[in-house]
């Protein structure tokens, strides 16, 4: 006999069915990225978070303009086959293989996550995901208490090194200590 009371299954998508959804009329104009399968709506981006987008992609733009990284801006990394998040800035080692394909861990220097209504979100979902899929380096700039959390030697579920950098100070990619960015410059007022 079969049970009829079996608890809901939650269906977990793969990047090829995430991209077939692009065909559902409910989806269009929304913000959304694949996590562990899950299809996560990232809601609007507000006028502090574009602006402090707008403003560290420009400095890191002409901090690296002269190496060989590209500064990628709200566009997909592929950790896995259940999950391609669009991270506000990621900075990745050049390479002709994205003509083909998004950038995997191994081209990631640094993910860079803009909270300002996220960060409690960004914290308990997104960081121990990064770790997971060995994203050497995340930073989350957290707009309402003005500082960067920084997130080094990723390990299981977790960073090993954790550092905040305030208003005032300068903060530099692991990867890439010649960048040095003052949080004065990115973070607002």
């Amino acid at each position: 006999m079969a049970d009829n009371n079996l608890a809901p299954q939650k269906h977990l998508f793969d990047v090829v069915d995430f991209y077939n959804m692009s065909d559902f009329k409910s989806l269009e104009n929304k913000r959304i990225e694949l996590l562990e399968g899950e299809v996560i709506d990232m809601g609007q981006v507000g006028k502090k978070h574009a602006y402090c987008v707008d403003l560290l992609s420009q400095q890191l733009s002409r901090a690296l303009s002269a190496t060989n990284h590209i500064v990628r801006v709200q566009n997909p990394i592929r950790l896995s086959k259940y999950s391609e998040p669009q991270p506000d800035i990621a900075i990745l080692k050049r390479s002709e293989k994205f003509w083909q394909s998004h950038p995997e861990p191994q081209d990631v220097l640094l993910v860079i996550e803009i909270a300002d209504n996220s960060l409690k979100y960004d914290k308990t979902i997104k960081i121990p995901v990064y770790a997971r899929y060995g994203i050497c380096e995340v930073w989350i700039v957290d707009l309402e208490n003005k500082r960067v959390e920084c997130y080094t030697s990723p390990h299981s579920q977790m960073y090993a090194f954790q550092k905040y950098i305030n208003k005032g100070e300068e903060v530099s990619p692991s990867k890439l200590p010649e960048v040095s960015l003052p949080v004065n410059k990115f973070i607002g007022k």
